[in-house]
């Protein structure tokens, strides 16, 4: 439903179109970076009818309202904050040979993309003053942020630790110091890796895309005396068997030297010499 209003209010601001305007439909994408959208602007095979003017004025709309303009002689890209929620809506793009002021622009263009902004999603700052550590260690990292998204129905902000398309961790957002802690315990070689941070206010629905001002690498090193102590517990979870069995090849060994002992014993007590007989 919220889309057919906007499209309705498209078709109105269309057809009251100032009368007298020479504005010409253009071509419109998207392309994407973190944090903006960029549009660009295309009049490209559309101005036959104008060739000889070697510079147009292209005009990006919003719901067929002009919101931006630059001079160029075909293509023209256009900035948009992509965490803001009124600019959500129908984007395209005209062009005109005379200039415009933009509130006069009420046109629609060739094509048109719609675009959704959620405004609770803001990438923030993260720190850490250990990035290269062993493992078992407790490693610290700190989010924070200028811009903050709306508050909740409860009055809170979230705080999201990000590592390789993973939540590590969600902390609330601390409002008297404008930051958030999160602590890692003895950090294994498995938490090596990317580590962003952002803010949300609403844990749900998450977005597709997330990012952050900046990103933490997490060195994780095995050093060798932990393998070497590791190896010692394995011996010495085995040593009780070779103990025993080394007893026990003692014990046969010497059951057999006291029985060799007794035979041989018996044998000088039987045979005689002939003159003691």
């Amino acid at each position: 439903m919220p889309h057919v209003i906007i499209k309705l209010m498209i078709l109105v601001a269309w057809f009251s179109q100032a009368q007298g305007l020479e504005i010409y439909p253009a071509k419109i994408y998207l392309g994407k970076s973190e944090g903006t959208l960029e549009f660009t602007c295309s009049t490209y095979g559309l101005q036959d009818a104008l060739q000889r003017t070697s510079k147009f004025h292209i005009y990006l709309c919003r719901n067929g309202v002009g919101i931006k303009m630059k001079l160029s002689w075909q293509d023209a890209t256009f900035c948009v904050d992509d965490t803001r929620r009124d600019n959500t809506g129908y984007y395209s793009c005209v062009y005109s040979v005379q200039k415009y002021n933009i509130d006069q622009v009420r046109q629609n263009g060739t094509n048109s993309i719609f675009v959704s902004v959620n405004d609770s999603f803001v990438p923030a700052e993260i720190a850490s003053s250990q990035t290269h550590v062993i493992t078992g260690s407790d490693v610290e990292f700190q989010c924070t942020s200028l811009n903050l998204p709306e508050r909740n129905h409860k009055g809170n902000i979230y705080a999201v630790l990000y590592k390789n398309s993973t939540v590590i961790q969600m902390n609330i957002w601390d409002m008297r110091k404008n930051k958030a802690r999160f602590v890692l315990k003895e950090v294994r070689i498995q938490d090596a890796g990317k580590y962003i941070c952002f803010l949300m206010s609403e844990p749900l629905p998450f977005p597709k895309n997330v990012y952050g001002v900046n990103e933490v690498i997490l060195d994780v090193t095995v050093i060798f005396i932990q393998m070497y102590r590791y190896r010692l517990i394995i011996y010495q979870h085995y040593r009780p068997d070779w103990e025993r069995n080394l007893l026990r090849l003692i014990f046969s060994v010497g059951v057999v030297i006291f029985a060799c002992c007794i035979i041989i014993f018996d044998f000088k007590t039987r045979v005689r010499p002939p003159e003691l007989q």
